[in-house]
């Protein structure tokens, strides 16, 4: 799914996310969510 939309985050801004072997995420930190 892509939503063509950017965002642009703070220089202190870390995106973490851990996805399953199938590529579905289990695991967003709150700035990824944002």
């Amino acid at each position: 799914m892509s939503m063509n939309k950017e965002t642009v985050l703070d220089k202190n801004t870390f995106l973490v996310s851990e996805t399953d072997v199938k590529g579905i995420i289990r695991f967003a930190n709150e700035d990824f969510c944002k």
